[in-house]
């Protein structure tokens, strides 16, 4: 129902699934991981950042396929949107140093999920196999002397 109205808003769409997937605490099980078994440390629920990974990872592209598969144009049309318009915080590895070393003098931020997983793709398919000369990103930065593939190695 969140993804399948034809007008629906990107922000709605995302803050109705974040409450969706808010953890609901309760305080016998934040001190507890099994019945009358007290544990040594608090258990705390996922906050907004896993949230919104499990929703960008599993959730879009479960839609997505979902869309997909029964041809409802208004789901994938949703998906995509969102997907392309939501911003995100990359806490990421990967694409802190692509866009630390590939992207800044460019002027260019990772800030939507498809940029985040885009970058991440690219790196996992080229970098580690050094196939810099395959990759248009690779082949801007391959040619320059003195600079240290910081992406390619870590």
């Amino acid at each position: 129902k969140i993804f399948g109205t034809k007008s629906a808003k990107t922000k709605e769409i995302f803050f109705d699934l974040m409450e969706i997937f808010k953890p609901v605490t309760h305080t016998y099980w934040s001190g507890h991981h099994d019945f009358g078994k007290p544990s040594k440390n608090m258990y705390k629920l996922g906050g907004n950042q896993r949230i919104t990974d499990i929703i960008i990872n599993v959730i879009l592209p479960v839609m997505y396929l979902y869309g997909n598969t029964f041809r409802n144009d208004n789901i994938k049309e949703n998906v995509s949107l969102l997907y392309n318009s939501l911003r995100v915080r990359s806490d990421n590895r990967i694409t802190r140093i692509a866009e630390d070393q590939l992207l800044v003098s460019r002027n260019i931020k990772i800030n939507t999920p498809a940029m985040e997983q885009g970058i991440i793709q690219l790196h996992n398919f080229y970098c580690p196999r050094e196939k810099c000369d395959k990759c248009l990103i690779g082949k801007i930065f391959a040619n320059k002397k003195g600079y240290e593939y910081k992406i390619i190695y870590y």
